[in-house]
């Protein structure tokens, strides 16, 4: 059991849980949850959906913590776990439209600008800045070359500059106008 005070060890609590330590476990699922619900909510867009994804993570997970390589981050291979579930939770819903809705640290318009996004820009965009992953550790959380992961992220950033920069452009009163800018 890890005092108050200790830092944790993530290798430690997966070699423990890994022996059938339920509480080693269940200090994973505390220390990671938000970050699993937070990313799982950028890709789905629901909260609803997000919990599903948050649920169905950490059960993949026990049951199949044994395959988990010894040399790949727990915290990695996790979020790699949770990308498959809300892709697949993705082509499971049909596509609806939903009111934007705050995230934890994310401001609406973000979420606005985000909901815009297809999935998997969403994915590297919320895997890369949002949960400040390498390139390489998102690159394996999405079985995607650093490369690729780059490209993806660079296109994700400028369509959310676009995005973020139409909420802020004003229009000839003076005011800020959601859209386009206007031209006289």
């Amino acid at each position: 059991m890890r005092t108050i005070n200790s830092p944790f060890d993530e290798t430690r609590c997966v070699s423990r849980a890994r022996n059938g330590d339920d509480d080693a476990f269940l200090d994973l699922v505390n220390r990671f949850d938000a970050r699993i619900f937070r990313l799982a909510k950028q890709i789905t867009q629901s909260d609803a959906d997000a919990e599903e994804v948050l649920i169905e993570t950490f059960l993949e997970a026990y049951s199949h913590l044994d395959d988990l390589q010894n040399q790949t981050k727990f915290s990695v291979w996790l979020m790699k776990i949770a990308v498959n579930e809300a892709f697949r939770r993705l082509g499971d819903i049909s596509v609806r439209r939903e009111q934007p809705h705050s995230g934890a640290d994310l401001s609406p318009m973000l979420d606005r600008a985000m909901h815009m996004l297809e999935p998997m820009h969403r994915a590297v965009f919320a895997l890369r800045d949002i949960e400040e992953l390498s390139i390489k550790d998102t690159g394996e959380a999405l079985n995607l070359p650093p490369a690729t992961v780059s490209a993806i992220l660079l296109r994700a950033r400028l369509q959310l500059r676009d995005e973020l920069v139409g909420l802020f452009t004003p229009n000839t009163t003076g005011v800020a106008e959601s859209g386009r800018c206007l031209s006289l």
